[in-house]
């Protein structure tokens, strides 16, 4: 794949586990890029938007029980009749941790 900046981007893997990747194309001589897609068992299961990174939040945060449900919805989604009802998927990806706000942080200290 070719960068904006007219370079070559490089496909880039990211394991997190046996089961789960997170995959991206990055540039080598500006460093941007490319939105995430994250995939368990080698099923694409979640994509970054274009100001959201689903796929970089949820592969941060995933846990066990987070990685069978995604792959069960992104099943159920491609209509495999092993999969469970859509019902069951949840209807937004795992959400990122809150953020430190700058008061709280700085409480007890004198600037």
């Amino acid at each position: 794949m070719q960068c904006s900046c007219g370079a070559d981007a490089a496909l880039k893997q990211q394991p997190k586990s046996r089961r789960v990747k997170l995959t991206f194309y990055q540039c080598a001589e500006c460093g941007r890029v490319s939105d995430g897609i994250l995939y368990v068992d080698d099923t694409e299961v979640l994509r970054d938007a274009a100001a959201t990174p689903h796929a970089r939040i949820a592969y941060v945060n995933l846990g066990t029980d987070d990685i069978d449900r995604l792959y069960r919805e992104a099943m159920s989604s491609r209509g495999q009749p092993d999969a469970p009802a859509a019902s069951d998927a949840p209807e937004q990806p795992p959400k990122a941790p809150p953020l430190i706000s700058a008061p709280e942080h700085q409480q007890g200290f004198d600037f």
